[in-house]
């Protein structure tokens, strides 16, 4: 970092960590690759069989690594409180999870799924969520999975890091931060009661296209 005329990082977390004399660091956020959802939109947005036979609301994850990273004894208690909620979890390892999640009735494992399948899912989930331990590896991330539920308009639960906190102060209703069991129930039965016409969910796409790839290329660029 010291040998760098110019220093960017996805988030404002990872800023203090890495200050020092003479480092000129900016905040450069995750961006959205608007043309490629655009185009996928166009050629038609299919969700997997499976999902229109389960029960709603569906609760969707989408986690590329979850097994190490996901707040598992949250999700247990979570969904055994929940019963009627369906927990779609996209993945790879998402069934890695101990038995207490993995082999609840109401969790279920689509594994690896296309992107626009993915897209689909979200567009047909009533809340998407990013259960993640929080821990230092969290404090510092930026979650690209979150621009992606934005882009379908759907309500969200996070945790609490310096990404998502930017989010709700940007606007209260993008988002639901919550930290322990009964933060996310709340915030759960809150984003499910969400009318499907909410104007806050045209905000959260509008989001996503002031974070286009483009427009984050051109201010590195300048």
């Amino acid at each position: 970092l010291d040998r760098a005329d110019r220093i960017y990082v996805i988030s404002s977390g990872l800023i203090p960590s890495r200050e020092g004399a003479g480092r000129l660091i900016e905040l450069a956020p995750n961006a959205f690759d608007l043309r490629k959802v655009d185009a996928l939109r166009e050629a038609g947005l299919v969700a997997p069989e499976t999902l229109a036979s389960l029960p709603r609301p569906i609760v969707t994850c989408v986690a590329t690594e979850l097994a190490d990273r996901a707040d598992w004894p949250l999700l247990a208690e979570l969904m055994s409180r929940n019963p009627d909620l369906s927990f779609v979890f996209i993945g790879r390892d998402s069934h890695l999870g101990p038995p207490e999640v993995s082999a609840r009735p109401n969790a279920h494992h689509l594994g690896f799924t296309p992107y626009d399948q993915t897209l689909a899912t979200l567009a047909e989930s009533d809340v998407a969520i990013i259960p993640f331990k929080e821990d230092d590896f969290a404090a510092g991330n930026a979650f690209a999975k979150l621009l992606d539920y934005f882009a379908m308009g759907v309500p969200v639960v996070s945790i609490p890091v310096a990404d998502t906190i930017a989010f709700k102060e940007h606007d209260p209703e993008l988002i639901e931060l919550a930290s322990g069991v009964e933060e996310w129930a709340a915030a759960l039965e809150r984003c499910v009661a969400e009318p499907a016409d909410a104007p806050v969910r045209e905000r959260r796409r509008q989001l996503v296209q002031e974070r286009s790839t483009e427009a984050r290329t051109k201010r590195l660029l300048g």
